[in-house]
């Protein structure tokens, strides 16, 4: 997977002490459109911060594996060391104009 940044320069950011935890779900999102092939399936992805966690909730227009959600939560745990929770759903005529 490429990113659009250094891996090393990602985990160093939010290695820093001073990182407000509750201040990374833009972050998040952009970890998770970098892990996606096709972005542009994406039609909505929002990230929602309580008790020390993240719930990441991404609509898409097209059915992924089966497994993606577990892939992409290992994903994003190699930059950030808080539980990330992601749910994925397919929304029929989500990316229509």
């Amino acid at each position: 997977m490429k990113l659009l940044i250094s891996e090393t320069s990602v985990k160093k950011f939010f290695n820093k002490e001073n990182v407000d935890k509750g201040k990374l779900g833009k972050a998040i999102e952009d970890l998770a459109v970098s892990y996606f092939r096709k972005p542009s399936i994406i039609c909505d992805i929002t990230s929602l911060y309580t008790n020390g966690q993240y719930m990441l909730l991404i609509m898409t227009s097209e059915y992924l594996e089966f497994d993606f959600e577990s892939k992409l939560m290992s994903f994003i745990k190699k930059f950030i060391d808080i539980p990330v929770l992601v749910i994925i759903t397919r929304v029929e005529g989500c990316n229509d104009d």
